[in-house]
């Protein structure tokens, strides 16, 4: 099964992005919009394991800002974050520490953590999955530039091809 840790965004950035949605049509990703902390595939019987440990969590509030939009991904755009005291690399390091030993395919999840994990690590708001044309950056203006502050670790399952969320 394919797991997403990651965190949501305020309020009024999620708000901006579907405005923007439907301006720019741009496909809203699947899991709907978040800051990825780390995917992996584990086994669903080692789900009450997984929630265990990302429970274990600490979370302390963080604070973060979106600067730029980057491509991410097959087709993807993010507004990538600095994470202005290192909070969401922090949380993105206890993600992966707390679901190596859980993921089925280690070789898959350690060419991962190679390419985009630990050093290589990005924080950014996936937003859109498709979109056609040009993406006029000012548009985000009303999002980019502006302190918030990192929220707790949520969870999601891929099942049937459809994002879930698994309650922590």
């Amino acid at each position: 099964m394919r797991y997403l840790a990651y965190i949501e965004p305020p309020d009024k950035v999620r708000k901006s992005l579907e405005r923007l949605s439907d301006e720019y049509s741009f496909t809203t990703p699947g899991s709907g919009h978040h800051i990825t902390l780390w995917g992996f595939s584990i086994k669903e019987t080692r789900e009450r394991e997984l929630v265990r440990r990302l429970n274990s969590i600490e979370h302390i509030p963080s604070p973060y800002e979106f600067y730029s939009i980057n491509p991410y991904g097959k087709g993807s755009l993010g507004l990538t974050a600095d994470d202005l005291e290192g909070g969401l690399r922090h949380m993105h390091e206890e993600v992966v520490k707390n679901t190596a030993c859980l993921d089925k395919d280690k070789a898959l999840f350690n060419e991962m953590y190679e390419r985009i994990g630990g050093e290589n690590y990005t924080p950014h708001l996936t937003f859109a999955r498709e979109y056609e044309g040009i993406i006029c950056v000012e548009a985000f203006e009303s999002v980019m530039f502006k302190e918030y502050k990192s929220r707790h670790v949520k969870l999601a399952k891929k099942k049937n091809g459809v994002w879930q969320p698994v309650p922590l």
